[in-house]
Parts: C-alpha cells; structure tokens; sequence
C-alpha cells in the first residue's frame, strides 16, 4: 500500500499453488500426528471427546472455547513440528558461540526443532505428550524462541491462523462424530519425509458414535446441577458399542423396580447438598426398601473435595445399599473429583 507495487497474476498463482501444497502437506501431517498421540494417550483423547461432547454441534464460533483441543495440538506440534527445522545466520563477518564454535558469515546453522521442542531447561518431561502444560498460561509464558513450530523471523508463517482454524475444526468434528482406534494397536511411531515429515504406515479405523437416545433430553434437564454426570453418561453410552454393548441411557429414578438382571448396570451419580440428585430421590428410596437384587453392577461418584462432609456420600451409600441388596459388583466404585484429575479416574 505504501508503494503502489502489485504483484503479477503469475505471482499469485504461484503463492495460491505454494498454500495448497504446503498448507496440506503441513496440516496432514500435524492431524496425523495429533491422533497419533490421542491413541497412545487414551486419556487424553477421553478429555478431548468430553471437552467436545460440551456442544450440540461444532461451528467456527465454537472453535476459540475448545482450550483442549488447541493444547492437543500445540503440544503435537512441540514434539513432532511438521515443518522440523529452519537455518540460521550471522549478519557479522565472525562469532564465536557457547563452547567455541566459530561462525562465519557465509555459513549457515540448521535449527532441529525436534531439539530446541526438547530443552529440558524449558519442558519438564521433555518427550512426554502432556498437553495440559500448555494450559493456564503454560503456552503464553513459555521463554521466547523456545516453541518454534511455524518459523522464525518476522514474517513467520502466512498461513499459520488459517491452518490452526482448519486442524482445530478437523478435530473437533472427528472426535465428534466418530470413534477412532489403531488399526494395529502395536503400532509405534515411525517418521517419513517428503516435503515435511509424518507418520509412516500410520493407520486408523473410525466408526460413527451412536448419538445417546433421544429419550435422555428430558432427563438433562432435571441435572443441569451436575453437567459432569451427564457428559459422562453421554460418553459411556457413544463407546459402548465397540464393546458389543448396546446401551440405554436412563434416569435412575425411571430404573426403579426395573433393574434389568441380564446386562451390566452402570450408574453415574452425584450427592446435591447431601442428599440424592433431583432424578435419584425415588431410586434411593425404593433401595432403602431392601428390595432383592440380582444385578450386576458398578458406580462411579461425581464430587468435589471441598465439600468434605458430602464429598462422595450419595454414591457410595447406593453402591452399598445395592451390594447389601443382592448386587453383585463388577468393578470398584469410581471417584471423580472435579478439582482433580476428574477425566483420569473417569
């Protein structure tokens, strides 16, 4: 604008070839990359589903709340930059750096990002995937030059926000919509290079997630205290199928006297101010009956430490009331601790 110089119709065609193909080989490799390590990290690709599973649908306007998923892809891009390396040099005739190597200035220092993403001085457990150090600030008080994935020098990379939109979009929708597994759960990363680098022989398989019935929408309603219970739910019932489970999402005020006794039970609970949930109040109670039960069975608590005097009450008084009724349980009762590693213990 300052100039009045245009560029050629042929300039542009070249920078339109040089965003198609760069900006896909750079973007693929990042995704593959991303799932790479969401399938190695089952925990992780948990939190990501749940943080996802928040909203009825993804739009462009969803992708800045999704905290998650942007972490995910930084920290994929701290240990694999798809782009691994840029050159530097010295504007003077002759330095010296740390340890005494002597740099000219016709001489050229190749910058291996899979190193500098590596300095034990910046990152604690330096080759680890944890994207939670990219959280809470972790991203934005990072020292300078210390995660360099998309250039260096003033101009960086032109296609950066367009290709973070894009991967942030890929993913969310992915994750939504499909459960995705290893072809070969062996698999250990191996890297080729092409233009940039990724995954060698990485294969996935991905199936539809079966949307929970329809018919838990007026329960939600009733638990809107306790958004963690319903997620959860939501989640259990998505994955179940790969299990060979075809599972039925209810209330467990709507369970009572109707126990089925030939599939397992999975109740996901809460305590409200020490009593049961809005939706439970009828289930405790018919419990308290001392009916016979011939169930198979288990529960997880969702809770927060801070309520020390209810923390975890409600659902460990039903899992021992279902156990003194007859249940058998099949797995020890879960705790979530919402100021805690909730997804972890889910």
């Amino acid at each position: 604008s300052d100039t009045g110089y245009q560029l050629s119709d042929e300039n542009i065609r070249y920078q339109m070839v040089t965003f198609l193909i760069a900006g896909h080989e750079t973007t693929s490799g990042l995704l593959s990359f991303a799932f790479y390590y969401l399938l190695k990290n089952p925990h992780v690709l948990q939190k990501a589903q749940a943080e996802i599973d928040q909203y009825d649908e993804i739009t462009v306007d969803t992708l800045n709340k999704l905290k998650y998923i942007d972490a995910i892809l930084k920290e994929t891009l701290r240990l694999q930059a798809t782009a691994p390396a840029f050159n530097l040099a010295t504007k003077e005739d002759k330095i010296t750096l740390p340890g005494g190597y002597e740099v000219c200035k016709d001489d050229f220092i190749l910058v291996l990002l899979h190193q500098l993403h590596r300095d034990p001085k910046v990152w604690d457990q330096p080759n680890e995937f944890i994207p939670e150090r990219m959280l809470n600030g972790g991203y934005e008080n990072l020292p300078p030059n210390s995660w360099k994935p998309f250039g260096n020098g003033q101009r960086g990379c032109i296609g950066r926000p367009f290709a973070w939109q894009e991967s942030l979009l890929a993913v969310a929708l992915i994750l939504k919509h499909f459960t995705i597994e290893l072809v070969d759960p062996s698999y250990d990363l191996r890297i080729k290079q092409t233009l940039t680098i990724k995954p060698d022989g990485f294969k996935i398989r991905a199936r539809p997630r079966r949307s929970v019935n329809i018919s838990l929408a007026p329960h939600v309603k009733q638990s809107e205290k306790l958004p963690e219970q319903v997620s959860k739910t939501r989640t259990l019932a998505s994955e179940a199928p790969l299990y060979g489970y075809n599972a039925t999402v209810a209330t467990l005020d709507s369970a009572v006297q109707s126990l089925p006794n030939d599939q397992p039970i999975i109740i996901i609970t809460a305590t409200y101010e020490g009593r049961p949930c809005d939706n439970a109040k009828q289930f405790v109670a018919y419990l308290e009956s001392q009916p016979k039960l011939d169930i198979n069975y288990a529960v997880f608590g969702a809770g927060h430490h801070d309520w020390v005097n209810t923390y975890q009450k409600m659902p460990t008084y039903i899992d021992e009331l279902i156990e003194k009724a007859g249940g058998k349980r099949l797995i020890e009762r879960g705790a979530g601790d919402a100021a805690g590693d909730f997804y972890g213990a889910f």
